[in-house]
């Protein structure tokens, strides 16, 4: 049986909780195939490049794998906890640490951890895990979440269209920088994947067709916007609430 293999961060994470109508478990189903998931909420650049290198010489000829970028400005600092990557007073991760350990990550995060070498790092892994891949009837997939400006791809791999981050946020008709707040605020952001399920339906066709199609670029363009004309009320997480589709 073929695996789809998932890496990133929240954008391609997976809840079992109503699981079947987010778009992974969707897209594993119409492959016919086991849904490996290794993306976690936060998780950095750097996770994504630790983690698909343990697992290249798992990759079958049957596989599917979608790379997922995340921010730049994440730091890889936990392999016990890879949700930890940023500084965030916040957030529950980060109230977990010492005193100490909170001193000595702001100090990396802050003075050490630096975007261009993690970019020239990411840049190197893309053509170091393509040799991995190569057997793979169906080359990997690199899906936009956070821009990283210009990216050499390595040989018949395909960049997606439209920015998953910027795109999720154009589901409220509100301005940008009311739609971050909301979240902020709000501790969480409510939808799954950050997309709402009508959106999950349109995620789960792209893929399919750029993972049957080798001449197909996928493209979230298209998705829905502008389905919330309102923000719902702080602490209603659940996908079940009355205002999420």
């Amino acid at each position: 049986m073929s695996k789809l293999w998932l890496y990133g961060d929240s954008f391609s994470t997976y809840w079992n909780s109503q699981g079947d109508f987010l778009y992974p478990k969707m897209l594993a189903n119409k492959l016919n195939a086991e849904l490996c998931i290794n993306a976690y909420s936060g998780a950095s650049l750097g996770w994504m490049m630790y983690q698909s290198m343990q697992h290249r010489h798992e990759f079958a000829e049957d596989d599917y794998i979608i790379f997922q970028t995340t921010l730049l400005d994440r730091g890889f600092l936990s392999k016990q906890n890879p949700s930890l990557s940023k500084i965030s007073p916040q957030d529950k991760h980060w109230k977990s640490l010492s005193n100490e350990q909170q001193k000595g990550y702001t100090f990396y995060l802050l003075d050490i951890h630096d975007n261009d070498i993690l970019k020239t790092q990411f840049q190197a892994w893309l053509h170091g895990i393509s040799h991995y891949t190569k057997h793979l009837k169906v080359q990997p997939l690199l899906t936009t979440a956070w821009d990283l400006g210009d990216i050499e791809l390595p040989h018949k791999w395909r960049l997606s269209k439209g920015m998953l981050f910027d795109l999720s946020t154009k589901e409220f008709s509100g301005s940008f920088d009311d739609t971050i707040k909301w979240i902020l605020d709000n501790g969480t952001d409510p939808r799954k994947n950050h997309f709402s399920t009508c959106n999950h339906y349109k995620i789960t066709d792209i893929y399919y067709k750029a993972l049957i199609d080798k001449n197909y670029t996928p493209d979230f363009n298209n998705l829905e916007q502008n389905i919330y004309d309102e923000y719902p009320r702080l602490g209603e997480y659940s996908l079940s609430g009355e205002w999420i589709k």
